[in-house]
């Protein structure tokens, strides 16, 4: 069933990457994009116990393929509607390297990155957040 569902793998931990999802969610094109926190169980299933344990990053798992760090934000922006698409354009006119070498910068300070104390998913969200 989940196979040919879209999943995103956050850091569910994070503030900053549960915003994200957040903004995704509402910005998503289509029905089929689910989100899961990398502790889940879940993501027992789907992801290596070292994707499981790094907390660095999203993976995105499409059809079974998996994608990290700048790929995944490129297929994750295919998802989404404007204005969050736009940034999609940056993701192909920026080289993968650099792509990468950003995300692990962003990912590096995102706890740093929230003035959140606290996220609550509005409840179509909770709906799309699996175990």
């Amino acid at each position: 069933m989940l196979d040919s569902k879209k999943i995103l793998f956050f850091d569910s931990e994070c503030l900053f990457c549960s915003g994200w999802v957040q903004r995704i969610h509402r910005h998503s094109k289509n029905d089929d994009l689910f989100f899961s926190g990398l502790k889940g169980k879940t993501a027992e299933s789907h992801l290596t116990a070292h994707e499981r344990e790094s907390l660095s990053g999203i993976i995105l798992v499409v059809n079974g393929n998996k994608f990290h760090k700048g790929l995944a934000l490129r297929q994750l922006f295919y998802e989404v509607k404007a204005p969050l698409s736009l940034l999609l354009l940056l993701t192909f006119v920026c080289p993968l390297f650099l792509l990468n070498g950003i995300y692990n910068f962003i990912a590096k300070y995102r706890h740093r990155m929230s003035s959140r104390t606290a996220c609550e998913f509005e409840p179509t969200l909770q709906q799309k957040i699996l175990a």
